[in-house]
C-alpha cells in the first residue's frame, strides 16, 4: 500500500510542476528513487514479488489441477518430486492458482475413487435401514 501512495504522490507532484529535487525533499527520499517512480511502470513498482518454494512446481500444479486432480493428489506428487514444505502451504499455493487461472475444482473432491464408491454404498445402506425402520 505504501508503494502505491508513493507512486501517486510522486506523479501528482511531478504533474503539478515540481522538480525531482523538490519532490525528493518533500517526501524525504532520494532523487534516484523519485526518478524511478516517475519513469517506472506502476505494476513493476507497486506489486510485491514474493518467491515461493512452490514456484518450481507451478507448471506441474496447473496442469494437474486442470486435468481434474485433487489438491491432495497434487500435493503427494510434488512431495514425490522433492517438495519438503508443509501441506497447508501447498494448499494455499494451489488455491491461489485455482483463483488466478479460474480452474473449476470441487471443494470436497475425494482422491480415491474406490473410497468414494464405498462411501456411497454405506449411505445407501443407511438410507434403506431408515426406510425399513419406518415401515
Amino acid at each position: 500500500m505504501r508503494r502505491v501512495q508513493i507512486y501517486n504522490s510522486v506523479h501528482e507532484l511531478y504533474s503539478a510542476g515540481y522538480s525531482k529535487r523538490k519532490i525528493a525533499k518533500l517526501l524525504k527520499m532520494s532523487r534516484n528513487t523519485i526518478s524511478k517512480y516517475i519513469h517506472g511502470e506502476f505494476k513493476a513498482l507497486c506489486q510485491k514479488k514474493i518467491k515461493s518454494r512452490m514456484d518450481v512446481y507451478h507448471d506441474h500444479i496447473v496442469k494437474s489441477l486442470q486435468a481434474g486432480m485433487s489438491r491432495k493428489d497434487v500435493y503427494n506428487t510434488i512431495v514425490a518430486k522433492g517438495f519438503c514444505g508443509k501441506q497447508s502451504a501447498a494448499y494455499d499455493y494451489t488455491n491461489k492458482i485455482v483463483d488466478y487461472y479460474d480452474i473449476d475444482i470441487s471443494i470436497g473432491k475425494i482422491s480415491n475413487f474406490a473410497f468414494c464408491q464405498s462411501k456411497q454404498v454405506i449411505i445407501l445402506c443407511h438410507t434403506l435401514k431408515i426406510i425399513n425402520a419406518t415401515r
